[in-house]
């Protein structure tokens, strides 16, 4: 075992015979595993890190009842955005603040009319798989698209019919939408949505 350095101004270097193995704790703070370039805090080369939670046991520890059955839940950053069935007096799509999980806090929502079944968030817009039609001015749109970049004030922006009874999963990926749905009108289950307008989705 090799140790090079004292640690205080230049950082330590800790080795084996065949310098493979190696630490490095440069004067930045940083920490590097099998690499002496540790540009993070900490750096892993050639490697995965594993935590062992083998004798944690999960806790509970903060929650809010919606009043509704929780169809899909998607987390960015500190809030978490959620789909429900129909809530006759509340909003089906809405967005919560969880940065302090011990008291999670409602922050706003949307009235979709309908269940939603499938929420995506991507920058600022949430992408939801609904029914087949919503109470929120886009009947018969089962692909809807919500402004959330105002967490506490969503605006459903746009939507389109797909053609389906129920959109059931959506995922985002750069200018598209890939859904999934059922009761097709053609027999196409799987649909793909051109998103580049927000404003104006096209299948």
């Amino acid at each position: 075992l090799h140790v090079n350095g004292s640690g205080l101004s230049s950082g330590f270097r800790v080795s084996n015979a065949s310098q493979t193995q190696f630490i490095v704790n440069s004067s930045s703070g940083n920490v590097g595993i099998g690499t002496t370039n540790a540009e993070q805090k900490l750096t892993i080369a050639d490697g995965v890190m594993l935590q062992n939670y083998r004798n944690m046991t999960p806790t509970i520890l903060g929650g809010i009842d919606v009043g509704a059955t929780i169809n899909s839940v998607y987390v960015s950053g500190k809030y978490a955005y959620v789909g429900t069935d129909v809530i006759t007096t509340d909003n089906e799509f809405r967005i919560i603040d969880i940065s302090n999980p011990l008291d999670p806090k409602n922050l706003g929502g949307v009235d979709i009319g309908v269940d939603v079944y499938s929420v995506y968030v991507s920058e600022k817009y949430a992408y939801l798989g609904v029914g087949v039609s919503d109470g929120g001015g886009n009947t018969g749109n089962d692909f809807l698209i919500v402004d959330v970049s105002n967490v506490s004030g969503p605006k459903n922006l746009s939507g389109v019919d797909v053609g389906a009874n129920n959109v059931y999963s959506a995922y985002v990926s750069g200018k598209y939408a890939y859904v999934t749905i059922s009761g097709s009108v053609d027999g196409n289950d799987f649909r793909i949505i051109d998103i580049s307008n927000p404003s104006n989705p096209v299948t």
